[in-house]
């Protein structure tokens, strides 16, 4: 396979993150990049000299591209929109979809008018120990009854700083939108689509309002075979992530670095993303390559979506 050429919209931790997956690839190769942080482009640079960091979304179209990553902060994405669409390349989008479900449905409407197939970026189906038990569940035709996802990202509270992030109208939401995103895809990855049964979100302890942009959720859903927990929180006493489920072959417990059955450890793995991140980028060249833009990962992040949405309205109730 010739070498696909990419540009990179978005220089900040996670876009230097993808620079940083694809170094010694000779597959996969960021050419040019964009944004408005004039010392982003200098950090990206750093990590790769050769980069072209442009002034203008319009200047990317001098470049002979492939196919382009984003990685911008929720919010931008709605005004950016049409002039990445009019550069006609297929998109790779960090998650989430969209701010809501009715952004996400534009986008990928929009997307699609466009000519620009879409792919979003959900590192955990991609991460060793996530994909090993999916692949040994199948193996083994196992019959789920209960799956248990926990998410807790440590951060303190005397860190906490005013951002985009803590604005509900720039980024949407909170943990579940965040954190909660990367479990709510881990689960329909592993057993399918689930009904949401309940949710509570809470802000500093307290209940979340309406306007509020919450820093920890518990939900609570159920498919045809399954109950299903949900436990995200932003800040924690420690930085924590599990999946844990009870099946018709016992117990099976994972995180990022190991996979234990009925306590055994059965597998072991580099808990960094960078494995998963230059996965889902070949699986973005190889769509590019082929014109193989039929994989479902994409209309996966609309019921991922509408649990989220459901779980927003569910709890204002409360």
């Amino acid at each position: 396979m010739s070498t696909i050429r990419l540009g990179l919209i978005g220089l900040g931790n996670q876009g230097r993150e993808h620079l940083t997956a694809v170094m010694g690839q000779n597959d996969i190769q960021f050419v040019c990049g964009f944004d408005p942080a004039p010392e982003a482009a200098a950090l990206a640079k750093q990590i790769q000299p050769a980069l072209s960091c442009v002034k203008t979304i319009a200047d990317i179209a001098a470049f002979q591209l492939d196919g382009l990553v984003l990685a911008l902060p929720h919010f931008v994405y709605d005004t950016l929109w049409p002039e990445l669409l009019k550069l006609k390349l297929p998109l790779l989008k960090e998650k989430p979809l969209g701010r809501n479900l009715d952004e996400a449905m534009r986008f990928l409407a929009q997307a699609k008018n466009a000519g620009c197939p879409l792919q979003t970026a959900i590192q955990r189906r991609h991460h060793p120990s996530y994909a090993f038990l999916k692949n040994l569940l199948a193996t083994e035709n196992c019959q789920i009854y209960e799956a248990h996802a926990k998410l807790h990202l440590g951060f303190s509270r005397s860190g906490k700083e005013d951002s985009w992030r803590n604005q509900k109208a720039l980024s949407g939401g909170g943990a579940l939108l965040d954190a909660g995103y990367h479990m709510v895809d881990l689960l329909h990855y592993m057993i399918g689509s689930f009904d949401l049964v309940s949710a509570a979100l809470w802000l500093d302890g307290q209940l979340c309002q309406q306007q509020d942009v919450e820093d920890q959720v518990l939900l609570i859903a159920r498919n045809r075979r399954c109950w299903i927990t949900l436990d995200a929180q932003v800040y924690a006493d420690k930085k924590e992530e599990s999946l844990k489920l009870m099946t018709s072959n016992g117990y099976y417990h994972a995180n990022r670095e190991n996979v234990w059955h009925n306590e055994q450890l059965i597998f072991s793995a580099n808990k960094q993303w960078q494995q998963a991140m230059q996965q889902q980028l070949r699986l973005f060249s190889q769509n590019i390559s082929k014109k193989n833009w039929h994989d479902t990962l994409i209309w996966d992040q609309i019921p991922a979506m509408r649990v989220i949405e459901d779980a927003y309205q569910v709890a204002q109730r409360l």
